[in-house]
C-alpha cells in the first residue's frame, strides 16, 4: 500500500491509495487483497556505527 488514510474517529473506515504505473484500477485492488494475507517481516542492519562525539 502506498497510503492509508486514517479517519478522526476509530469507528470508521480507512482510505487505501494504492498508485499503479501503466496498470489498472482491478490491478490495484487485486494487489490490496493480496497483501492483506501476506505475512511480513524485515530486518534492520547497522551498517555503520555513529561516531562518539566529544
Amino acid at each position: 500500500m502506498d497510503f492509508v488514510f486514517y479517519p478522526e474517529n476509530t469507528g470508521e473506515d480507512c482510505l487505501i491509495l494504492e498508485l499503479k504505473v501503466n496498470g489498472t484500477p482491478l490491478e490495484a485492488i487485486c494487489q490490496i487483497k493480496e497483501k492483506e494475507t501476506k505475512k511480513h517481516a524485515c530486518a534492520v542492519e547497522v551498517l555503520r556505527e555513529k561516531s562518539a562525539k566529544i
